[in-house]
């Protein structure tokens, strides 16, 4: 038994000194781990006191841990903490750390700016009986710091897109405002009587203008979508009146490819759709302005058609088709990216900013929509939109044709898409179509029909189609014939039973020529939409209208515009001038420019309003971003028309505002009176970006070659403006230098102002310069003389040497 005791006892030892050793080892492992942990680790009893807690944590919260008893650990590490703060908040929250026993916490401790601890409590239960708690304190200093960096690397980015979107402001203003010019006065020489070359010269303007403006507005919305700041602008509209403003837009360009140009409106009438019609006629003019710049003489097809129409809701796709060079599968990858095309070469032979495709599939995405592309090189591409739209609310009164319901036109064709595009375009009106490809067909048709009610549709677009559309075929005794081709002048047109339409045809062509041969109307209120009314049939007569336009190529074309259509127009050349007219006359509309001289058109219509007067005001500016039109209606405008201007909107705004009472002002506003013939004009734009006067100093006085070409090379007209300008140049610069030394900086301002202006237009930068910096100083209201001087003494510099150079050229030219 002893033995048996003893071997027992034996192993018993054994056993505890091998789990001695374990305990021993688990122990200097924690101990290790503890040690060299980066967390902060407390190990506290259910009394508070210390268990175990490692250097990291007394590190962390800055504590002596010689000072520490064997326990209350935690009570003196934040009784330490407590006392050495002076604030009352971080004592606070110690004190509330104190009296915490079984619950878990989570706090964030900050030690001034320059520490930042996380500290976590978790309770630990010995089944449901607290048996103390692990603390553990994490440093996220750096993480604050990193915090702090990408905060202010958020707001310098956003500060950069705020400079970025007032970047694109300016340049809209910049390059608007001459376009409004460029175009305008293009239009109105395309009206006026001239040969075919000098129509030829006003049409490549009018091309390249239109051109610029579509690259600057691609830059814009790109720039919009990018920023997520292009907002959807939702109403009822028409899907045909959609197509119908494409296609008028696109004709002209469609009639140079040589192939085909079809549109297939919807197989079915549509209600009215609930949406952006102007994006998505900016989706259909960049699909279809690409399909025909690379159709490369092959084919261009629009076809709507109908997916779905279930509760209300109207599903399109509208897919645009081109037998053109097509695209590689690489390609195709790429040709939505950011100003990517899809080759190297491809900008250079065909132009473009490479942005069209991202902003059609933006856009198409923004709608709630897709844009999808298939293409094959040498084949060509298939672009498809697919629209959800919800039905407008109120129902529309669809128009219907005025002719016999059994009315049967009959096509003759041997294209498909030619025939599916006549098929819908008939169908809008209530017509119906029938093809046929040979004579014997026809002669059918004709025979069921009868040939005093029948009307023939020949296509006679591709000249391997002529042969069975030839309009002098016996066949045709007595039917009415509407025959389409490209030059409709070949057809000598004896009778009212045989029309000539030229190919591409618009919808209203087409159902005009066909309502023409039954000697019948359009169905009214068929193409309202188009041009809002007839331009030729507007007349304005007693509408006064008051232009406020600093610019004088803008003041021109807007007054030529106006004043074709019968109204009488009054200019102002900025904000305090409108401001004084509309108190002595009685004007129907204003017409406001937003950046001026003196006074804005802000400010302008800011101080009309608080006079009482209610009469429309539009804005009428080159300013194109976001939130320009919210902040023009908050002080007090009634519309907004942008630069360039486009005629049809103009016109729209001018008929909606016909004469209204006198009690449209104040009684004692009203005047009978003329404007003064002394109403100031404006000779130059203002400046929007500060330049400093001594870059002039690497300026030409004068540049007389550029000049002279801007004037033809027509010498004396170049010395007779030179004359005049360097007379009021020293006049202006006089009248600046007395006003400072008078200490009248506004008209000091004023004159920088004008003498920049006319300094530009005869190509005399360094005065430009001088003046540009002369009018940012008064704008600044810098009038020290440390500022003026310098600045007085260069202009004063370089006037006696533009004299010179301008009195030797006047004796040249004697």
């Amino acid at each position: 038994a002893n033995e048996n005791l003893r071997g027992l006892a034996k192993d018993l030892e054994a056993r505890v000194e091998l789990r001695t050793m374990e305990l021993e080892t688990q122990n200097s492992q924690l101990s290790v781990l503890l040690q060299n942990i980066l967390v902060g680790v407390i190990f506290e009893s259910d009394c508070g006191g210390r268990l175990i807690y490692n250097p990291a944590v007394c590190s962390m919260l800055g504590v002596d841990s010689s000072d520490f008893g064997n326990s209350c650990v935690v009570e003196q590490i934040f009784s330490q903490l407590r006392d050495a703060s002076s604030d009352s908040e971080f004592v606070e929250q110690v004190d509330y750390l104190l009296s915490l026993r079984a619950e878990a916490f989570n706090i964030e401790l900050s030690f001034g700016q320059e520490r930042h601890l996380l500290l976590d409590r978790i309770p630990v239960f010995v089944g449901e009986v607290y048996r103390g708690a692990l603390w553990t304190a994490r440093d996220v200093t750096e993480e604050r710091r990193r915090g702090e960096v990408l905060e202010e690397a958020r707001l310098q980015a956003e500060a950069g897109a705020r400079a970025k979107s007032t970047f694109l402001a300016n340049m809209s203003h910049e390059i608007r405002t001459p376009l409004n010019g460029i175009c305008g006065m293009a239009r109105l020489l395309r009206s006026e009587a001239m040969n075919d070359a000098a129509q030829d010269y006003v049409r490549a303007i009018q091309m390249s203008g239109d051109s610029l403006l579509h690259v600057l507005n691609d830059i814009l919305d790109f720039s919009k979508v990018e920023a997520n700041q292009l907002e959807l602008e939702v109403f009822p509209f028409d899907m045909s009146h959609v197509m119908d403003s494409t296609f008028a837009i696109l004709q002209s360009q469609a009639k140079d490819i040589f192939g085909r140009f079809d549109f297939v409106y919807p197989e079915v009438r549509l209600p009215q759709l609930n949406g952006d019609a102007g994006r998505l006629g900016e989706i259909l003019l960049n699909l279809l302005g690409n399909a025909l710049k690379f159709a490369d003489g092959g084919n261009v097809t629009l076809r709507t058609r109908l997916v779905s129409l279930d509760d209300d809701v109207v599903v399109l796709e509208l897919i645009v088709q081109d037998s053109g060079i097509g695209m590689t599968a690489d390609e195709v990858d790429r040709v939505f990216q950011p100003f990517s095309q899809a080759d190297s070469s491809t900008s250079r032979r065909f132009g473009g900013t490479g942005l069209g495709l991202t902003i059609c599939r933006d856009l198409s995405e923004l709608m709630g929509g897709t844009l999808s592309l298939e293409s094959e090189s040498g084949v060509g591409s298939v672009f498809t939109v697919k629209m959800r739209y919800e039905s407008a609310e109120t129902p529309v009164r669809l128009p219907m044709s005025v002719l016999d319901p059994s009315s049967l036109v009959i096509v003759y064709t041997c294209s498909d898409v030619f025939f599916d595009s006549v098929q819908s375009i008939l169908a809008t009106a209530g017509i119906a179509a029938r093809r046929v490809q040979d004579e014997a067909q026809m002669q059918q048709q004709l025979a069921l029909l009868g040939q005093d009610d029948s009307l023939v549709i020949l296509d006679c677009v591709q000249s391997n189609d002529r042969s069975c559309c030839d309009a002098e075929n016996a066949i045709f005794d007595g039917v009415r014939r509407l025959v389409v081709c490209r030059n409709p002048h070949q057809f000598s047109v004896r009778s009212d039973g045989l029309k000539a339409l030229g190919y591409p045809f618009s919808r209203f062509k087409m159902l005009s020529m066909v309502h023409m041969l039954y000697g019948c109307e359009l169905p009214e209120g068929l193409f309202d939409h188009l041009d809002g009314q007839k331009l030729d049939s507007i007349d304005l007569t007693g509408l006064r209208i008051l232009l406020t336009e600093d610019n004088t190529i803008n003041q021109k074309v807007g007054r030529i515009t106006i004043e074709r259509f019968g109204a009488e127009v009054d200019v102002a050349a900025d904000g305090s001038e409108a401001l004084e007219m509309v108190q002595k006359f009685n004007y129907d509309l204003i017409l406001m420019d937003i950046r001026m001289p003196v006074m804005d058109g802000v400010e302008a219509t800011r101080r009309i309003r608080d006079l009482g007067f209610t009469l429309p005001i539009h804005a009428l500016t080159a300013d194109a971003m976001k939130g320009d039109r919210e902040r023009f209606i908050q002080v007090g405008m009634d519309g907004y028309l942008s630069k360039p201007l486009i005629e049809k909107e103009l016109i729209d705004v001018l008929a909606g505002a016909r004469r209204k009472s006198l009690g449209n002002q104040p009684p004692e506003a009203r005047c009978e009176e003329e404007p003064s013939s002394a109403v100031a004009q404006a000779t130059g734009e203002q400046p929007q970006s500060e330049r400093v006067f001594v870059e002039g100093e690497d300026a030409m006085v004068l540049d007389i070659d550029s000049f002279k070409d801007l004037l033809g090379g027509d010498m004396g007209i170049v010395s007779s403006i030179l004359d005049e300008f360097i007379d009021c140049a020293e006049l202006y610069y006089s009248e600046a230098k007395a006003a400072i030394g008078q200490g009248d900086y506004d008209v000091a301002r004023s004159r920088f102002h004008k003498l920049a202006g006319s300094s530009a237009s005869v190509f005399a930068s360094q005065l430009r310069i001088y003046c540009l910096s002369g009018e940012r100083l008064m704008v600044d209201a810098i009038y020290d003389e440390a500022s003026l001087s310098p600045l007085l003494a260069a202009i004063e510099s370089v006037l006696p040497k533009l004299r010179a150079e301008i009195e030797q050229i006047s004796k040249l030219n004697r």
